[in-house]
């Protein structure tokens, strides 16, 4: 009776398998995208998480994603997927794309393009639409000035937080060199609205070109971030 029982359960386990893969629909598969407001409605400078999947029985040779708006010469992403699933025919996508703090806000295409081995292709788009979170930091373009001997940098830009201000952060980076300066005095931590004005000493600093990141992070744990450069 055991032998009878196991063989059934095997027979029927076979039989889903084969029916499952009957039942796969070729190309791309649920695709979806998910942000802090958990839909298709995003916040500039905030992730989007998106979840896709590809399935050809002739093998799936490229994937390309793409972020786009319908005014030219706004910011836009791109990226193609050729080495993750060489040789495979299903795959399954959970990747996360992380808008700059600075993009205009209006109506994005997020557009996935599936290519399998012989040439055959599939595409979905996903309509977006960006906005602020009033709720969220915000600083303006990063000031940034080295002065004549070349010792001294200057960064200024404004800063809005609804929700106060935790501490600001700037990175100063070129290769492998990176530095990170805290800032969290009686003039900063709590402030809601005023102009960040701070001097860094970079006397040390090898000739170059330098990247300044500032990072503002709120007391809800909220982040924003501006950047510059400058040369020494």
């Amino acid at each position: 009776m055991k032998k009878i029982t196991s063989f059934l359960t095997t027979i029927i386990i076979l039989t889903i398998a084969i029916v499952s893969c009957k039942n796969k629909v070729e190309g791309i598969n649920q695709f979806q995208i998910r942000s802090s407001k958990g839909d298709a409605h995003v916040f500039v400078g905030e992730d989007i998480n998106w979840t896709s999947t590809v399935y050809f029985k002739n093998k799936i040779k490229s994937v390309e994603v793409k972020l786009t708006s319908a005014h030219a010469g706004r910011w836009s992403f791109e990226k193609i997927y050729n080495e993750e699933f060489k040789g495979e025919t299903e795959y399954r996508f959970n990747e996360v794309i992380t808008l700059p703090p600075d993009l205009p806000v209006g109506e994005y295409g997020f557009t996935i393009q599936a290519i399998d081995s012989n040439g055959e292709t599939d595409e979905k788009t996903i309509k977006v639409n960006v906005s602020v979170d009033s709720s969220r930091p915000f600083a303006s373009t990063l000031d940034v000035g080295i002065n004549a001997k070349k010792d001294n940098l200057h960064l200024e830009s404004h800063i809005s937080a609804p929700k106060k201000v935790q501490h600001i952060k700037v990175y100063i980076k070129q290769n492998a060199l990176a530095k990170e300066y805290v800032f969290e005095g009686k003039n900063i931590a709590g402030e809601i609205d005023f102009t960040f004005h701070e001097h860094v000493d970079v006397s040390d600093f090898p000739p170059g070109n330098y990247e300044v990141i500032l990072d503002i992070t709120d007391m809800n744990g909220k982040s924003a971030q501006t950047k510059g450069s400058f040369q020494k």
